[in-house]
């Protein structure tokens, strides 16, 4: 990086909302799974300039932080629980037109087919297993209907 030049930073909004493309996520839903992860809060270490010992402080976690200030840790299990949030969102939601005069208001939509819900899942069961946590299971019961004896039994 050339002298002077400003370092980009990555919000921890921008970071989350860009991990599941389009798909929209509320701020609320961020809120929770930056709790779920322990991420509401950051820890930052600075030495003191006048006695070099480390001073520890520990702050809030905003939309607009820069993610880099949160740990390892802390940013893979945010996004492990935003990816289980939108796995179990539903696959497809609609459009919400309103048309009144010369003003116009359009809100959009979007699909999901059942297979990107499942890898959505998949991703996040991969990094609870990385920290070993429990992940979300998939397992479904499963009835198998085996009918009536054939030929009926006669009695």
């Amino acid at each position: 990086m050339a002298e002077g030049s400003a370092k980009m930073v990555l919000t921890v909004k921008e970071y989350l909302t860009g991990a599941v493309g389009n798909v929209p996520v509320s701020d609320s839903t961020m809120k929770m799974c930056l709790f779920k992860a322990d991420a509401l809060t950051y820890e930052t270490v600075k030495t003191d300039e006048d006695t070099g010992e480390e001073v520890r402080t520990t702050e809030n976690t905003q939309f607009d932080t820069d993610v880099e200030l949160l740990s390892k840790r802390q940013q893979d299990l945010t996004l492990a629980w935003l990816y289980a949030t939108v796995a179990g969102y539903t696959s497809q939601a609609q459009n919400v037109s309103d048309k009144s005069a010369d003003w116009e208001h359009s809100e959009g939509s979007y699909r999901m087919s059942a297979s990107v819900l499942k890898d959505y899942l998949a991703k996040a069961n991969k990094i609870f297993e990385e920290y070993g946590l429990e992940t979300i299971s998939t397992n479904r019961w499963k009835m198998f209907g085996h009918g009536f004896p054939y030929p009926p039994v006669k009695k």
